[in-house]
């Protein structure tokens, strides 16, 4: 895969598999603790307003949003779906 021209993220990775495509992005907050930022379901909303807003963007849904705690530490795993000018993703 080429390499984004501009780092956007701490650390980002992203896995394709036909159409489907995964992303997996670490930032540096300034928050104690992830609930502090939200609810999976308010951080789901402001990461799916997020993509709407992106060039080219013209739908984007959001399918899931759900609290996993693994070995004392809380993930939010999101699931959301788009539309672009560049296809389904």
């Amino acid at each position: 895969a080429n390499p984004k021209p501009v780092k956007t993220h701490a650390a980002e990775v992203l896995y394709k598999n036909g159409k489907r495509e995964i992303g997996v992005v670490v930032d540096r907050v300034r928050i104690e603790q992830l609930s502090d930022f939200g609810t999976p379901a308010f951080v789901g909303d402001k990461v799916v307003a997020s993509e709407r807003e992106r060039d080219g963007v013209t739908a984007a849904e959001l399918s899931k949003a759900t609290e996993l705690v693994v070995d004392g530490q809380t993930y939010y795993e999101l699931a959301y779906s788009n539309e672009s000018s560049r296809g389904n993703n």
